[in-house]
């Protein structure tokens, strides 16, 4: 992990509430007290909610556009799921009917480097320039670029389509790191390995809003 990254993280523990990802406070009661706040939670460099400078504290809503400049850094939660950019990274926050009384929620990563973590109440569906991915109570997370799209499962469902070839679709389920996937503008899905994101982050993110990945309890992980 570089300096930076050792630095922001160091900032995230420091005022993340773990006392939730230890377990001291159990998920449920955390999640009915409404105990966890929404919006911008930490921020670093240049980052923008709907092209206004974020700060610590700002809301973030779906409809909502949040974007990174070349040094930003940015984690805010929006209803049950919290997201952390990466510099130059822009995310667009929709929701969509699926039919007369249910809606899915649509992340639009048009570029840059997403790491977030989903309830399994809600399923998402992730669209980058090269892919489509339905997900549910997954932690995920995508580089994309014109090119190239990289998406790691990191626990969870997900159903992977390729928007060149829409044949081209791969359903994977994990429970850590065990599927990470690369989809290229041919529309080709092919294994790739575990880069740029770890467990810590994972564990932070989900402390948020009161949840533990299910890899916690497992013996020998370390991303």
């Amino acid at each position: 992990m570089d300096r930076f990254r050792r630095h922001f993280l160091g900032r995230l523990l420091s005022g993340s509430g773990l006392l939730w990802c230890l377990g001291k406070i159990p998920a449920k009661t955390a999640l009915a007290m409404g105990r966890y706040p929404q919006g911008v939670r930490k921020v670093q460099g240049e980052a923008f909610v709907e092209e206004l400078a974020a700060r610590v504290g700002d809301p973030v809503r779906i409809g909502d556009t949040v974007r990174t400049g070349p040094d930003g850094t940015i984690v805010f939660v929006v209803e049950a799921a919290v997201f952390l950019l990466r510099e130059q990274s822009r995310l667009e926050l929709r929701r969509e009917a699926i039919d007369e009384s249910r809606t899915t929620d649509v992340l639009r990563l048009l570029e840059g480097k997403m790491l977030g973590v989903f309830s399994r109440r809600r399923a998402k569906k992730l669209i980058t320039v090269t892919a489509v991915a339905g997900i549910r109570g997954s932690g995920a997370y995508a580089e994309t670029d014109p090119e190239l799209t990289y998406l790691c499962t990191c626990y969870g469902r997900a159903e992977i389509v390729a928007i060149a070839d829409p044949k081209s679709r791969e359903s994977v389920r994990t429970r850590h790191h065990e599927s990470p996937r690369f989809i290229d503008v041919d529309g080709r899905i092919r294994p790739a390995p575990v880069i740029n994101h770890t467990d810590a982050e994972l564990i932070l993110l989900e402390s948020m809003v009161g949840r533990r990945p299910p890899f916690v309890d497992s013996p020998g992980h370390g991303y």
